[in-house]
C-alpha cells in the first residue's frame, strides 16, 4: 500500500501551525508584561542607590534633612535626597506618594557638577540617556530603561524652546539662563516632562530636570516651586 505523502505533509502542517501560533502568542504576552518594576513611594535610600548602579552612574546619595526639604503639605508621604559625585553636588531627588493614589517623581541634575558636557539640543545617550534611565528605573512601569530617552531623542527637534528672562523689569541685569527646552509626553497614562536649561554664555553646559507623575493636576501645582 502506497503512502499519500501529500496528505501526510498537509496533516503535519495542520498540526504544527496551531502550535507555532500558540508559542508566538505566549512570547508576545510575555514581552508585553515585562515592564520595569514599580517601587512603592516614597523611595528608600537603598532603592535609589540600586537604580544609580543599574543605570551606570557611580554616584552616591544622602537624605536631605527634614528642615531643608520642600514643603508640599496635605496627605503626602515623601523622601528627598542629594546626589553627589565625589564631594560635589550633582543633583536632587524628590518623590511623593499622594494619599496612596498617585506617585510623583522629580529629579534635578547639574550638568557642570556631574562632569557631562554636551549641547542642549543634541543630548547624548551617555548623559541624558543615563539620567533618564535612572529616572525610569526609579518610577517603573516603562517598557525599558531607555523608553523615555528614545521618545525624547526622536522628538527633541520639535520640543518647545524659548529664551528665559528672569528679570524682565530690570534690563540692566542679564538673565541667569540663556534658553530653555521643554518636552512633555504622556506614556501609558503617565506624564513625563523634561526641562533643559542652558546657562548664560555656555554652549555645552545645562541643567536637566525630569518629572514623572501620574497626577498632572498635582504636578502643575508643585512645578512652579522648582522651576
Amino acid at each position: 500500500m502506497l503512502l499519500n505523502y501529500k496528505f501526510i505533509t498537509n496533516a503535519k502542517k495542520t498540526l504544527i501551525l496551531p502550535i507555532v501560533i500558540t508559542l508566538l502568542a505566549a512570547c508576545t504576552t510575555e514581552i508585553e508584561t515585562e515592564l520595569l518594576p514599580m517601587l512603592p513611594f516614597p523611595l528608600s535610600e537603598s532603592e535609589i542607590a540600586q537604580a544609580l548602579q543599574e543605570s551606570g552612574l557611580s554616584w552616591t546619595i544622602e537624605p536631605i534633612p527634614e528642615e531643608e526639604r520642600p514643603r508640599i503639605g496635605g496627605d503626602v508621604l515623601e523622601s528627598h535626597f542629594t546626589i553627589y559625585k565625589d564631594a560635589a553636588t550633582v543633583g536632587w531627588i524628590s518623590n511623593w506618594d499622594v494619599a496612596g493614589e498617585s506617585r510623583n517623581l522629580q529629579i534635578l541634575f547639574s550638568g557642570r557638577a556631574s562632569g557631562f558636557h554636551e549641547g542642549i539640543y543634541t543630548p547624548s545617550k551617555e548623559y541624558a540617556g543615563s539620567l533618564m534611565a535612572f529616572a525610569s528605573l526609579l518610577y517603573g512601569g516603562f517598557e525599558s530603561t531607555y523608553q523615555v530617552f528614545d521618545y525624547f531623542n526622536s522628538e527633541i527637534a520639535a520640543a518647545e524652546r524659548h529664551p528665559v528672562e528672569l528679570f524682565p523689569d530690570m534690563p540692566n541685569i542679564p538673565p541667569a539662563f540663556e534658553d530653555r527646552v521643554i518636552w512633555t509626553k504622556i506614556i501609558d497614562g503617565v506624564l513625563v516632562r523634561v526641562l533643559m536649561v542652558r546657562p548664560l554664555g555656555s554652549d555645552v553646559d545645562y541643567f536637566l530636570n525630569i518629572y514623572i507623575v501620574d497626577d498632572p493636576d498635582w504636578f502643575e501645582n508643585i512645578a512652579a516651586q522648582f522651576e
